[in-house]
């Protein structure tokens, strides 16, 4: 049994059942669109998957693992093509019907399945092999990986930190595996881009392990199979996190350990007691067999980092600390503490010894300049994860919400969508030119648009207006309150003016003889329809007639005609 890395799958529609159910006597190339992000497809074979360009497509191919069970087959070659033009983006799998390494040719012959549950997977293993399955009914899958797929037609599932079918987001892989080789890592970037929602997904993960999906590569029937939950990190099972906020208020005492003052219930006296933070509670929990412990910090740049954390900066470091099975090391601190707790698992007569299975996760607002920059000797200790604004995560929401919508209302759904991301890509590329990257607009601005919960293309059209208007447009009054010229280009110039906005340069004022350069007035209005909102946006997203997407319709026939194409190429190679 191996565990998956990633997985890429696609539901077959009434034509690709029709192909492959007579692929004896059907020899043409089966027609199977993976969507419009060839992204996916280079995620499932890393570097591995080299495109040349031929025209108007592109080719590319990958090396599929044959069978075990049949000694006799061979490893074959999948084929991919992704056509340009109106169909840019769409992919084909060649030549891979009748060969048994796919193992989907005869179970379509002798049962046909319903085209809403039948489905092709590619799969990546952890051997960076890769394999190809039909599934007749996702019913046979294992429940976590149905729960992924079900109600979509085609999408990608990311499952490289350790198979983990609850990680939701490539990210989450990524801040796992720095964390077990840095044990501090610090999130940075602008507001709305997902940084607490990560760290809640990482902070599960923490708590709950993580379960890997198998795949048995000679099991034709039932390839898949969930393993009992594994922990992170590996073997420790005893875990404990806290979330804390810094802010200008957190002190050392507070945070590590101090005097805080306790009252006498008889006596009605005030002593002071020594009383350990949220650090030493999870230092001491850390310590124990079996034992790990996360340590949650949202906005770490609001307090003064340098006085919290105090001495405990040394140790800190990985290599400062006691090795995995508790012994102290030539490289070990032991760190004096000013108000030292009662003995315990980690002090020892006021000694400090840092247990190993101790991370930190922390996020950074980029954005925030009111506060002082990280100091330096602890932005040293942390490793920087940025997390920008993700319109790719926005774009494969779309095929996700399809699933949701009636199909009358895919193409109002597409042109929403579309308004959506290239509204947000144009206003960040304006915000980063003149500001910086990081006072970009996250891509949470506008997620409920693209939230599966949010309901009918109506209800997503009026979530993106409510967007604009109650959170886009006052951020970029306050980015740009001393540039009202520079706002009102951003928000669409003079195509805008009058029905958006109302702008008065203050060009015509004169002040004696004093030489006055104003900085203009912008006032926004309100009083819109739901039409002319959306006009509004086009224009700041720089939609023309012409850059609307294809509708679903002229699509299909798209693709009806290359399918045409390819049948008749088929055809003259046969009968030369």
């Amino acid at each position: 049994m191996l565990k998956i890395k990633y997985i890429v799958f696609k539901r077959l529609g009434k034509t690709d059942l029709d192909v492959l159910q007579n692929a004896e006597e059907n020899t043409g190339h089966t027609y199977i669109s993976i969507g419009k992000n060839k992204r996916w497809l280079d995620d499932l074979a890393n570097d591995e998957l080299v495109w040349s360009a031929e025209g108007q497509s592109e080719y590319a191919s990958i090396q599929l693992e044959p069978v075990n069970s049949d000694p006799d087959l061979v490893a074959q070659e999948l084929s991919f093509r992704i056509q340009h033009g109106q169909r840019e983006g769409e992919a084909r799998f060649n030549n891979q019907r009748t060969h048994p390494v796919i193992a989907w040719s005869k179970p379509v012959r002798e049962d046909r399945p319903d085209e809403n549950s039948a489905y092709i997977v590619l799969i990546r293993d952890q051997e960076d092999k890769y394999h190809a399955r039909f599934i007749r009914s996702l019913d046979h899958l294992p429940t976590e990986l149905r729960v992924k797929i079900e109600g979509k037609a085609y999408g990608a599932i990311d499952l490289r930190d350790e198979g983990g079918i609850i990680l939701k987001n490539p990210t989450i892989s990524r801040i796992i595996e720095a964390l077990k080789t840095t044990h501090n890592v610090i999130l940075y970037g602008p507001p709305g881009t997902g940084k607490t929602w990560l760290m809640k997904s990482v902070q599960k993960c923490f708590e709950q392990g993580i379960a890997p999906v198998l795949f048995a590569e000679d099991d034709l029937n039932h390839p898949f199979q969930s393993a009992p939950m594994q922990s992170f990190p590996e073997g420790q099972v005893v875990k404990k996190s806290l979330f804390v906020t810094f802010h200008q208020s957190m002190s050392y005492e507070s945070f590590v350990a101090g005097l805080r003052p306790d009252i006498d219930p008889t006596s009605g006296s005030i002593t002071y007691k020594v009383k350990k933070g949220p650090f030493i509670e999870l230092a001491e929990n850390a310590a124990g067999h079996e034992a790990a412990s996360l340590l949650l910090i949202d906005e770490i740049n609001r307090g003064n980092t340098a006085e919290i954390f105090g001495e405990l900066i040394t140790v800190l470091e990985v290599d400062k600390r006691k090795a995995a099975d508790g012994t102290q090391t030539d490289l070990t601190v032991e760190v004096m503490l000013p108000y030292p707790p009662e003995n315990g698992p980690v002090t020892q007569d006021g000694i400090f010894v840092m247990p190993f299975h101790f991370y930190t996760l922390a996020s950074m607002n980029s954005v925030d300049r009111s506060v002082a920059p990280l100091d330096s000797a602890l932005r040293r200790r942390f490793q920087i994860i940025e997390i920008g604004p993700d319109i790719e995560l926005l774009k494969l929401q779309v095929q996700i919400v399809k699933g949701f919508l009636n199909v009358g209302e895919h193409d109002e759904w597409n042109r929403i969508s579309f308004l959506a991301c290239k509204l947000l890509e144009k206003i960040n590329r304006n915000i980063a030119v003149f500001r910086g990257t990081d006072f970009r607009l996250g891509h949470a601005y506008f997620w409920k648009v693209f939230a599966p919960e949010t309901g009918t293309v109506k209800s997503r059209k009026q979530a993106l207006i409510a967007a604009f208007r109650e959170k886009v447009i006052p951020q970029l009054k306050e980015m740009f309150r001393d540039q009202q010229e520079l706002l009102k280009t951003i928000l669409g110039g003079e195509a805008n003016e009058k029905r958006l906005f109302v702008f008065d340069s203050g060009a015509d004022i004169i002040v004696g003889d004093l030489l006055v350069e104003p900085t203009g007035w912008l006032h926004v209005k309100d009083e819109q329809t739901t039409d002319e909102w959306l006009e509004i946006m086009q224009v700041i997203a720089g939609i023309g007639a012409e850059g609307w997407p294809q509708e679903d319709e002229q699509v299909a026939e798209d693709v009806e005609e290359v399918e045409g194409e390819i049948a008749a190429e088929n055809n003259v190679q046969e009968n030369p």
